[in-house]
């Protein structure tokens, strides 16, 4: 039997087990900061004989999150945990319906919002972690019989090791922040533009979007402006609400096909919301026209890089969706000055993957899907019927 063969195993293994026990400790991190977050907002709420009833139920609700949390720490079963997590999804809306019927600022509102889309996230994770048994279950299995193995079943015992270290180790970085989820790319663009003070005449900071470019008949681009006012109630409108919480979070589990449409539906509410303009393609063995198309682009790079700085605003403010991560990535790199200048000047580029996904636009989905996929992001989707 082959010693590297069982260092191996026995790395990814308890790689494995350290991972379960950091997820459980950020879990169990993010119930207390929801819990005291959510405990500030209901000191706020006034206590009167008219909202008893449903103070005390928002206060029970909180106190079931919490409770039901732990629940999902000590079940064993992962239909029990799932059928657990429905449950806290539900008391979680129930929270927030109440927030809102209170006539709370956006500002509270928001910021409760990205508590609990910080816990939901922990415990997809934690989900996800317990489904990779099922890989580490293979590896024992094939490990425990490996003198007989065939040349075949040895190679998918390396794929699977490799697979399994290739998983542990961006989920280590993640969790101990030596990688950023949301991209060093998005804050760093963000860095350079200042951040909004959010308050409930947030609508009017947000009146900046860059000119509307249009095309006349000759092609030739003319700027108008254009004033775009997003609202709180735009990124409302992005949050995927269940009221009977079948609310799934999502990160490449489902295969393309299944969520090609969500995607898409995601693409063209973003790009009508930030006003993305197209870009022109380039093509293979038309250097010419590529040139022409180049400059023919310049206008719109420098409005969709503009579009991409109210993104990265609107980003850290009020919607912290993976999907607008991806986008923003998939449109910074689509406008990237010196990726469009290779597929001009470089034949063999144009034929890459990366160059197919961001040059030809109609492949921004699948792209999205593999970014989010590679990242392990996370993506908030209605539950598929069966």
């Amino acid at each position: 039997m082959s010693k590297s063969i069982n260092k191996r195993v026995e790395q990814v293994k308890n790689e494995h087990l350290e991972l379960l026990k950091m997820v459980k400790e950020k879990i169990s991190e993010n119930s207390d900061n929801f819990q005291n977050h959510t405990n500030e907002i209901l000191n706020t709420l006034e206590y009167d004989e008219e909202n008893v009833k449903k103070y005390e139920a928002t206060v029970q609700a909180q106190e079931l999150v919490v409770s039901l949390t732990k629940q999902i720490l000590e079940a064993k079963d992962l239909e029990e945990i799932i059928a657990i997590r429905k449950k806290l999804n539900y008391y979680i809306n129930k929270i927030k319906r109440e927030l809102k019927n209170r006539g709370l600022s956006e500002t509270v509102i928001v910021n409760f919002q990205e508590q609990s889309i910080t816990l939901r996230k922990s415990i997809a994770n934690y989900i996800r972690f317990i489904k990779r048994e099922d890989n580490i279950c293979e590896i024992d299995k094939l490990y425990s019989n490996y003198d007989n193995l065939s040349a075949e079943e040895i190679n998918n015992l390396k794929k699977y090791l490799a697979k399994e270290k290739r998983y542990n180790k961006r989920n280590f970085d993640f969790l101990t922040g030596k990688e950023k989820v949301k991209t060093d790319s998005i804050n760093k663009e963000a860095s350079s533009t200042p951040i909004l003070e959010m308050d409930t005449k947030t609508k009017e900071s947000h009146q900046e979007l860059a000119p509307d470019v249009k095309e006349d008949k000759n092609g030739s681009i003319e700027d108008s402006i254009a004033v775009s006012e997003i609202s709180v109630d735009d990124f409302n409108s992005l949050q995927i609400d269940d009221d009977n919480g079948d609310l799934m979070f999502i990160t490449g589990e489902l295969p393309y096909e299944e969520l090609s449409n969500y995607f898409k539906k995601r693409i063209d509410s973003f790009g009508q919301m930030y006003n993305i303009v197209d870009t022109y393609d380039y093509e293979y063995h038309h250097f010419g026209k590529n040139v022409l198309n180049f400059f023919r682009n310049i206008p719109r790079y420098v409005h969709n890089k503009k579009a991409i700085q109210l993104m990265v605003k609107e980003y850290l403010l009020f919607y912290r969706g993976d999907d607008l991560s991806s986008f923003i990535e998939y449109t910074k790199r689509r406008n990237s000055i010196s990726k469009n200048l290779k597929c001009i000047f470089s034949k063999s580029y144009l034929f890459t993957n990366d160059a197919t996904y961001l040059n030809e636009h109609e492949n921004c989905a699948k792209w999205m899907y593999d970014f989010c996929q590679k990242k392990s992001l996370t993506l908030c989707v209605k539950k598929l019927a069966a």
